[in-house]
């Protein structure tokens, strides 16, 4: 017994089996988590080495170029990216998608173990950290503000705010911004230094010898032991003023003496102001195995019982939340797949005009839906743009299995067959056919499934799609196997108008009316498909002319890797001024721009904006939008809004954030690798040039030179330093002290839960000139001595950083595209650009990379996924027919689609994407779903020897609705993703359009060229009908003869 068969049977027993899962995928809903894009791990590791006062160069040296040497070795390693810069040495190794980064990891620190030991002595020990891009980014910002001062606002945040929470599951780091650390500044005048003959040095240890604390040791009296304990720490300021330091004929020289001690703020921490006022801010972000959206969630429902604690007038507020974009544009993709049911459920009653079998089919909908989604909550799959998508995909697929069993049923009852006769005669003659359709939709998503690893960053992200289409499908196949027969034979009886005819007059009209339209279609196409199966060959050319003319205009389409996102609820701005520049003169440069965006942009455009003022010449302003539901302006058209207020400043470098989509770097990208760091910096720049002046295409253009910063070399005379018993350490501390200050001690007493540091530091108004740091005094076995006494001066630039990528140093050129503009386009006028304008120095190497190049490294694998999709599907369709000949008369429909392919991509002015690419692959296995069925209906009618010509006609005309009913659910569900995929869902929107573009050209195909094809291929089975010879006739007399 079949399973269709016993569904009809035990119908009861089937809807209950069907209730029961959907109570339990219910269940599985609460635990579904949500976020933007699939989670996705980069399989990349960073080395890091501390490397104090050394310069970019002697990291490169000394550092980098050992520790690239040593990792090398490391298996599946595919790229090595330094970056040397002051104080530190950074090493990126990028390894093969699906790499075991643990095992990866424990290799690495294996080597660097051994290398430890070349390292000079003042690099510190390297730490391997993973690179996590769902950690890597802040998911929450919090804004503390009262009436308390920033300081104390500050001190609050980390030391009641930030570990509640902490304590919230998921939330793995909170960084308190926007307020300097209070430190006890020491200012010594150095003309009284050098009149008392003394030294920063003494200074320093005569403050770190007066503020001591601790046990000196124990006495013994009446047997008993008494600690010995002494605490001369400072308490107050006038304690640190009256510090000796000297005595000098018995009169003692104090601090007081020699300088002046006050509070002071930290200068090197990052400032925010919020619409022009300083605020202190907590950044969360989430661990590396939780999920953004519902850490989201708990802090807020923390949020309440954090403010029950803090004091009156204090309030703690979300300042921005990332996660918002996510469920508005999760919302958009809700409202396509709600969108895409309603049409496709109205398809079916337009072509049924039956109440129950369009209520047979809208259960099938949402039962596969949910069955989906709880498989998904058990395979740890969330609910992002991807899965979601691939949902979309699934609603026309979900329902085109249960269309052919219905619509076959429908058939038997108007043929006057019992309705539980229909049902399992309607679902045994397709159920072969639907099973072979299935799976051929499978198979063609199982190659990129193989190859996601091929196609990096996109590939894994594509499996969430894959799998969730694939679910679906599987979930479909069951539903139109067992419940759909089950409804149709007797719970939700199917009656056509034979049985049931109607007795309103106006509604009996109206059917008539569509019965006649119906009658008149299919007699037209009748009437055009027997002229083409006598003009065979006249449709092969027409159809081979039509897509040698649509190749013709692909070059047209223009070509990206992936579609251009346009929603954001951010638009961030980040300000680089020349190298040496204050952190001063970048403020008044970020607050220019501010009031200019204040003046000029609409109210409407942004609801606030946030200054960060960084430690010397960098900033940065964040521009917050509206949610990207009810935004006036999108982050482009703000973008556009901006761009020339940013040109006001010519010594100011502006550069926009990447944006919120998954593919963060620029679809322009010139490299420029060589090993002299004058020429490249020249060509660097000479490129960035050439590209603004010449390429108006291209936006946005930045380049990651770092660039070099005044410095002054100090040349020592060591033998003279001998001489004078002057160490390299004590001028190092010296000019350190002087210049930026050191930390001569450290006060806990003046406040129970507050630190100060003491830092010691020379007048800076008394250093204007580089001359005047020959008057230092640096200590000496003979006294005090002047430092250019044995030391010279000389100006010169010394990099910020230096960017190597394989060993090889290499600066990049980025850009962004234009609006309008496509990825090929613009390189290509770039290139023209340089052919004609860029004379490249000998030893420099420039090439092209970004879009146009990752499409070139994955275009090998494409072709091997296309290929392997043809060969699954074809084994699929040859095991189904038994033949080798009926699987190339629907091969035939695939190379075809591409014409509804390439004119929907023109008409809607979109670029051909690699997510177009994923969608003809995914349409192989789709388009040749009708075709199966037809051709499937054809051999039936042959094996009972009716003339081929004439059973493809018969059987071309009882297929007709419902291959019309499939595709146009199929379309039709996807109409408002591939049209109106509303902001945040663009990501989506090729694949739909592919789908749509090609399932009507193979729609079209499959009615006219699949019978045309058939009739030509196999006209010679009917020679064979009677032929005793044949597999067929020898199997029925071996089958009559053993009964």
């Amino acid at each position: 017994m079949k399973l269709s068969e016993l569904s009809v049977r035990r119908p009861v027993l089937i809807s209950m089996i069907y209730l029961l899962l959907l109570l339990i995928s219910l269940l599985f809903l609460k635990d579904l988590d949500i976020a933007l894009y699939p989670s996705v791990e980069m399989p990349v590791l960073s080395v890091m080495v501390e490397t104090g006062d050394a310069g970019p160069e002697e990291v490169e040296q000394q550092v980098t170029k050992i520790i690239e040497n040593t990792v090398g070795s490391l298996e599946s390693l595919e790229s090595i990216t330094s970056q040397s810069s002051d104080g530190r040495s950074m090493v990126m190794l990028e390894f093969a998608y699906g790499t075991d980064l643990d095992e990866a990891s424990s290799s690495l620190e294996s080597l660097l173990s051994r290398v430890t030991r070349q390292l000079p002595s003042w690099a510190e020990t390297p730490s391997v950290m993973r690179f996590d891009m769902s950690s890597s980014s802040t998911f929450m910002r919090l804004m503390l503000s009262g009436s308390l001062d920033e300081q104390t606002l500050k001190q609050l945040a980390e030391d009641t705010i930030s570990p509640l929470l902490l304590r919230v599951e998921g939330v793995s780091q909170v960084e308190v911004r926007g307020a300097g650390d209070t430190q006890i500044q020491v200012v010594i005048d150095p003309i009284r230094l050098e009149a008392y003959d003394l030294t920063l040095s003494e200074v320093k240890n005569a403050l770190a010898l007066r503020n001591v604390q601790g046990k000196v040791g124990t006495i013994t009296q009446n047997l008993i032991d008494y600690s010995i304990t002494l605490d001369e720490r400072f308490t107050d300021l006038t304690t640190i003023r009256e510090t000796v330091v000297t005595t000098i004929d018995g009169v003692p020289i104090r601090i007081d003496d020699i300088g002046t001690v006050a509070e002071s703020l930290e200068t090197g921490f990052n400032e925010q102001y919020l619409d022009g006022s300083p605020v202190v801010t907590l950044s969360l972000s989430n661990a590396s195995d939780s999920n953004a959206a519902t850490v989201a969630n708990s802090v807020q429902l923390q949020l309440a019982v954090i403010q029950s604690q803090l004091p009156d007038g204090i309030k703690l507020v979300i300042q921005q939340d990332s996660t918002t974009m996510i469920s508005s544009t999760l919302s958009e993709v809700y409202k396509s797949a709600i969108q895409g049911v309603v049409l496709a459920a109205l398809v079916i009653f337009l072509f049924l005009r039956n109440i129950k079998a369009t209520l047979i089919i809208s259960l099938s909908m949402p039962i596969s839906i949910f069955f989906t989604l709880m498989m998904m909550s058990l395979m740890g799959i969330t609910i992002n743009s991807m899965s979601m998508s691939g949902l979309i995909l699934g609603i026309g697929m979900i329902v085109d299995a249960s269309i052919i069993i219905l619509e076959n049923t429908y058939k038997y009852r108007e043929a006057k067959h019992s309705s539980a006769a229909s049902a399992i005669l309607g679902s045994q003659n397709m159920s072969t056919a639907i099973l072979a359709s299935t799976l051929t939709t499978i198979c063609v998503f199982l190659p990129l499934f193989i190859y996601k690893n091929q196609l990096q960053m996109i590939g894994i992200m594509f499996q969430d799609l894959i799998l969730t289409v694939c679910i679906a499908l599987f979930a479909s196949l069951l539903v139109a196997l067992t419940l759909v027969p089950a409804l149709s034979g007797s719970i939700l009886r199917l009656d056509t108008r034979i049985q049931k005819p109607l007795k309103w007059k106006v509604l009996r009209y109206i059917d008539d009316f569509y019965v006649r339209v119906e009658a008149k279609l299919e007699q037209a196409y009748a009437h055009v498909l027997s002229y083409f199966l006598r003009h065979r060959f006249l449709l092969i050319v027409l159809l081979v002319l039509l897509l040698i003319f649509s190749l013709q205009f692909f070059d047209g389409i223009g070509m990206n890797l992936t579609p251009q996102m346009n929603a954001d609820d951010t638009v961030t701005l980040s300000l680089t001024l020349p190298s040496g520049t204050t952190k001063e003169a970048s403020r008044e440069e970020l607050f220019r721009i501010q009031e200019l965006l204040m003046e000029e942009l609409p109210s409407e455009a942004y609801s606030q904006i946030m200054v960060q003022v960084g430690t010397s010449n960098t900033g940065s302003i964040e521009i917050g939008l509206p949610d990207i539901t009810q935004q006036h302006y999108t982050a482009n058209e703000v973008k556009q809004l901006i761009t020339p207020l940013l040109a006001t400043n010519p010594s100011a470098s502006w550069t926009f954030g990447g944006g919120r989509g998954p593919m963060s770097s620029s679809p322009i990208n010139i490299n420029v690798s060589g090993s002299d760091t004058t020429t490249l910096t020249q060509t660097v720049n000479e490129i960035a040039t050439i590209i603004s002046s010449f390429v108006p295409e291209a936006t946005n253009v930045a380049t990651d030179l770092s660039n070099g910063s005044p410095k002054v070399s100090v040349e020592l005379n060591n033998q003279l330093m001998d001489e004078l018993g002057i160490s390299v350490n004590e001028v190092v501390s010296t000019l350190s002290s002087a210049l930026a200050g050191s930390t001569a001690t450290t006060i806990t007493t003046m406040n129970v839960d507050q630190s100060y540091a003491v830092v010691v530091s020379m007048d800076s108004a008394k250093y204007a000139s580089i001359s005047d740091l020959g008057n230092l005094l640096v200590s000496s076995k003979g006294g005090s001595v002047h430092l250019d006494s044995f030391a010279t001066f000389s100006t010169s630039t010394a990099p910020a950083s230096i960017t190597r990528e394989n060993k090889v140093r290499v600066n990049h050129v980025t850009a962004n595209l234009g609006e309008g503009y496509t990825a090929d386009v613009v390189q290509q006028k770039i290139q023209a650009a340089l052919d004609q304008h860029l004379l490249v120095a000998d030893g420099v190497k420039v090439s092209q990379g970004g879009d146009m190049q990752q499409l070139t490294e994955y275009g090998s694998t494409l072709v091997i996924i296309v290929l392997l999709a043809l060969v699954l599907v074809f084994v699929v369709m040859a095991a189904q027919f038994e033949s080798l000949v009926d699987p190339f008369i629907i091969f035939a429909t695939i190379p075809l689609l591409l014409i509804g392919v390439i004119f929907i991509h023109i008409i809607t002015d979109q670029a051909f994407t690699l997510f177009s690419v994923v969608g003809i692959v995914a349409l192989i296995g789709v388009v040749v779903n009708n075709g199966i069925v037809l051709v499937d209906s054809i051999n039936q009618l042959v094996r009972q020897k009716m003339p081929v010509k004439e059973a493809c006609l018969t059987a071309a005309r009882t297929r007709l609705r419902p291959i019309l009913m499939t595709t146009f659910t199929t379309v039709l569900g996807l109409v408002p993703l591939a049209f109106f995929p509303g902001e945040g869902a663009e990501m989506m929107q090729p694949i739909a359009l592919t789908f749509i573009g090609g399932l009507v050209t193979a729609s079209f195909l499959t009615l006219f060229l699949s019978p045309s094809l058939y009739s030509l291929f196999n006209k010679r089975r009917e020679k064979r009908f009677f032929d005793p010879n044949s597999l067929a006739n020898q199997l029925a007399v071996f089958d009559k003869e053993g009964k």
